[in-house]
């Protein structure tokens, strides 16, 4: 997956789609997700395995994915992910290495 140089352009090889996700009310008093600025891009998915920490502090098996794609800025955790029927939310988004080159985002896959 990564080595000392970081991720490679040959592992962006799953067309996915980004869009900011916005809950709002309904007629029946729930609330229904709205999808809004829909980008595509190439991505690279990686399943994670075991435990997933974030510094010390362990975050459990909500991070079930790894999805990489080129540097993007203002991708946050309320934007979702999907490819075909598939779909993950946005746990946290790193900039890799703080170098402008690779997004990071540690997802959790949805119920299809």
């Amino acid at each position: 997956m990564s080595t000392n140089s970081g991720y490679r352009t040959g592992q962006l090889r799953h067309r996915v789609v980004i869009a900011l996700r916005q809950d709002v009310p309904d007629a029946f008093t729930s609330l229904q997700a709205t999808f809004s600025n829909p980008k595509p891009f190439w991505a690279g998915i990686f399943p994670v395995s075991g435990a997933t920490y974030i510094g010390s502090q362990q975050v459990g098996d909500l991070v079930t994915h790894r999805i990489v794609v080129r540097y993007q800025a203002g991708i946050t955790n309320e934007h979702e992910v999907t490819k075909a029927a598939r779909r993950w939310r946005i746990r946290r988004v790193t900039d890799w290495e703080e170098r402008g080159i690779w997004t990071v985002m540690e997802c959790e896959e949805l119920q299809r």
